[in-house]
């Protein structure tokens, strides 16, 4: 049986309460009763119906906090022996090379798209991809330790790779 959401029950309650509350309208007119308050309620389950069906969740989404206190556990937290184990590369020379790539074209977000990951996570991944080997080279391996899709990886050390070229020319 096909689960149904939240949002479409508040749709359909507040569709029947307005369909009930368009009958009564009609029966007052009929009966030439005019009563302002029931028709500032109606204005309201109209305003409500509509604020229902811009909205795509009716419920506040968060992103997984436990994504972004990774990558803030990589950048502020571990010690720096542990860094360069895992980054291959001096705590110093990543923000070096930070301040390099950030200004790049590759990383700007497009007006009206979903912005994107900073360019700190993005090097980060990067790094680990190139100082990794075996099965820990594999997006799905990189992806469920930095918590990120698997397809997201891709993307990174795509636009990564981008933003060093474009160094070079």
């Amino acid at each position: 049986m096909v689960k149904i959401s939240e949002r479409v029950h508040l749709l359909r309650n507040a569709t029947a309460q307005l369909e009930r509350r368009l009958l009564m309208r009609l029966c007052r007119e009929l009966l030439d009763n005019e009563d302002s308050d029931e028709d500032e309620l109606d204005q309201q389950c109209l305003q409500l119906l509509h604020a229902i069906e811009r909205q795509r969740y009716s419920v506040v989404r968060r992103n997984d906090p436990f994504k972004r206190t990774r990558f803030h556990h990589f950048l502020f937290e571990i010690k720096d022996t542990r860094f360069r184990k895992l980054f291959r590369m001096e705590r110093r020379s990543f923000h070096s090379i930070l301040a390099l790539i950030d200004q790049q074209p590759t990383f700007r977000s497009i007006h009206g798209k979903v912005t994107k990951a900073p360019v700190a996570h993005h090097l980060l991944v990067f790094l680990y991809y190139l100082g990794a080997n075996g099965n820990a080279v594999s997006n799905e391996h990189l992806a469920s330790f930095f918590g990120i899709g698997a397809g997201t990886v891709s993307l990174f050390i795509r636009r990564v790779t981008d933003a060093v070229v474009l160094l070079r020319d």
